[in-house]
């Protein structure tokens, strides 16, 4: 699975009046050139003070590297997971879910004290894909009644970034990274009041309400390509799965729609899971991964749509429950978050829904 943190929408203006914000002293220097971006939620201003060379995209909550590449923003309200854990969560479900020998390399703390940037904790990270050969990018921040992810595009080595640069953008990187603040847009707001967590699922419970699942016995002339997808060797299963695709039209087109999407080729990955959901409607992984690829490119919403629809199919399948646990994840929802994936963990004979499951859980 594909994964990405809720969204919430920031407004962006070209220069905030230095009267509205409260830390204005702080903030306005007047020597740094500023990004600021306004949330709609929490009556917040999330401030970036560009270094050189860098400028605020004329779109979307996003700014341009030296290189040209955007380096964009969402936020969520806080849900309690530290800055390290959720840099590592969308990393390994957004930026390069298949790679299993995908690596991060976490950055140096700036210097300074966090309280001074309206801050409670802050991490960054090179996210660095073998398979693809590229690197990403990433940092996550809380606040009191924000956290914030600020994410670049993908570098493709040897095509966007030479070997021997990545340290030179890694530092360019950090540079902006170490910039960002929180501020209260007007008067503070007392945080929310802790709400009493409901009781935490049983697993024992959960193992015994889905021992009667039977999942659905795969052919065993696509076992070969399915090994080959999993293991990573993608040329050789797009390879299986075009030759079994008279035999499977269905199942093939789902296995070169994983391979797309594990490659990065969302539009590739869409067009395949439509082309399966066509060969048979009745079915719930079309709807799962066209979910995956919604989930993909942050559209949270969309994706929840694609994977209820799935449930309504076969509510106990587990590529669904797994889905719908990463679903949770990025809405903050953590007790259904963690049913959902227990619920797949227990259904699923499958070692890469089983090991999302894992994932979601640890």
């Amino acid at each position: 699975m594909k994964r990405r943190g809720s969204v919430l929408k920031f407004y962006a203006i070209a220069v905030l009046p230095c009267a509205v914000l409260l830390s204005c002293a702080r903030a306005m220097s007047g020597e740094a050139r500023q990004a600021v971006f306004i949330s709609v939620v929490k009556n917040l201003g999330v401030t970036i003070s560009l270094p050189d060379g860098w400028n605020k995209a004329a779109e979307g909550d996003c700014v341009i590297s030296p290189r040209g590449k955007n380096y964009c923003m969402d936020s969520a309200k806080p849900a309690g997971l530290p800055p390290c854990a959720r840099v590592e969560l969308e990393a390994r479900f957004k930026d390069d879910p298949e790679d299993k020998l995908m690596s991060l390399d976490f950055l140096p703390a700036a210097d300074g004290r966090l309280e001074n940037r309206g801050l409670t904790g802050a991490c960054a990270a090179r996210v660095t894909a073998p398979k693809i050969n590229s690197v990403v990018f990433r940092a996550a921040y809380t606040s009191e009644l924000l956290s914030v992810n600020l994410f670049s595009e993908r570098f493709a080595v040897g095509r966007d970034v030479r070997p021997d640069e990545i340290a030179v953008v890694e530092q360019e990187s950090k540079r902006l990274f170490d910039s960002l603040s929180v501020s209260a847009l007007m008067a503070d707001q007392p945080p929310p009041r802790p709400k009493q967590d409901p009781e935490r699922p049983d697993f024992e419970r959960v193992k015994k309400e889905g021992a009667a699942y039977q999942p659905r016995v795969r052919p065993e002339p696509l076992l070969k390509a399915d090994g080959l997808k999993l293991t990573g060797k993608y040329d050789e299963a797009a390879l299986e799965y075009a030759t079994l695709s008279v035999q499977f039209p269905y199942d093939s087109e789902i296995g070169l729609g994983d391979i797309e999407i594990a490659r990065g080729n969302y539009e590739a990955a869409r067009s395949r899971y439509q082309n399966a959901m066509n060969a048979d409607p009745s079915r719930p992984d079309a709807l799962n991964g066209l979910g995956s690829v919604a989930f993909a490119l942050g559209k949270v919403d969309e994706a929840e749509e694609f994977f209820k629809r799935a449930e309504l199919i076969d509510p106990e399948n587990p590529g669904t429950l797994v889905n719908m646990g990463w679903v949770n994840v990025a809405r903050g929802r953590w007790i259904d978050a963690e049913k959902s994936f227990m619920g797949a963990l227990a259904r699923s004979p499958d070692p890469d829904v089983a090991a999302s499951a894992t994932n979601g859980l640890t």
